[in-house]
């Protein structure tokens, strides 16, 4: 299975907002930067990310928190620091190639 398929298969397992679907697998797999609310969940913020996330995206922050925890590459959250390396890295198509 290519990586990019199980990055998308893991988190279509969660119930996850659609409309945050496509930025967090294109941060997972390309290393894209997210928008605020996503960069905070990222970067553990959860404080931040209230703050910063609409109504239907809060309402996913359990799923999100999840899904980071059971299933997403350990080094592409945890810290803003761990969130900067996964970009500068190109995610992990950057760090497989």
């Amino acid at each position: 299975m290519s990586e990019l398929k199980s990055v998308i298969e893991g988190v279509n397992k969660y119930q996850i907002p659609d409309h945050l679907i496509d930025s967090i697998v294109e941060y997972v797999f390309n290393g894209r930067p997210v928008g605020g609310f996503l960069e905070s969940i990222f970067s553990n913020d959860l404080m931040q990310a209230y703050g910063r996330g609409d109504s239907f995206s809060l309402r996913g922050i359990p799923e999100i928190v999840k899904w980071l925890y059971n299933t997403a590459p350990r080094g592409c959250w945890g810290s803003e620091e761990n969130y900067k390396s996964w970009i500068a890295d190109g995610g992990l198509k950057g760090l497989t190639e």
